[in-house]
């Protein structure tokens, strides 16, 4: 999660410094402040929900086979002694709440994310924000 928080994060100050002259036109043309804002949330929102939905395919996609067929572990155990038997294949199970759970924070962490910066762009001067510094 600290990871995907990072990398977020930086998704969203890249957006924000790249798009500084545009953020600077929409406020000389009128643009409010919270549509700004709503707008580099929206973006947020959006690529927090495209890479929930490839998240939890590739965790469905991944998590068939480990459910289906398990991971053996019969190599690493053939030496051990725990003093009683246990089983060398570690099985997957589905838990649906953990794929719910998974998608709906992956698609509020980059909005919460995204208002730090955005709220930062906002803030600058006109003539800055358009002339890039």
């Amino acid at each position: 999660v600290l990871i995907a928080l990072v990398g977020i994060t930086n998704t969203m100050l890249m957006t924000i410094n790249e798009r500084q002259r545009e953020l600077g036109m929409m406020r000389a043309l009128g643009m409010s402040e919270k549509h700004i804002r709503l707008t580099f949330i929206y973006e947020a929102a959006g690529i927090g929900i495209i890479g929930s939905v490839i998240g939890v395919i590739l965790g469905v996609l991944i998590n068939i086979p480990i459910v289906e067929y398990g991971i053996d572990y019969s190599s690493y155990m053939r030496n051990t002694d725990m003093g009683y038997k246990i089983s060398a294949i570690m099985r997957g199970s589905w838990k649906i709440s953990s794929f719910i759970v998974a998608f709906i924070s992956g698609v509020i962490i980059p909005v919460l994310v995204g208002i730090f910066p955005t709220k930062k762009a906002v803030l600058k001067n006109i003539p800055d924000c358009i002339s890039g510094k």
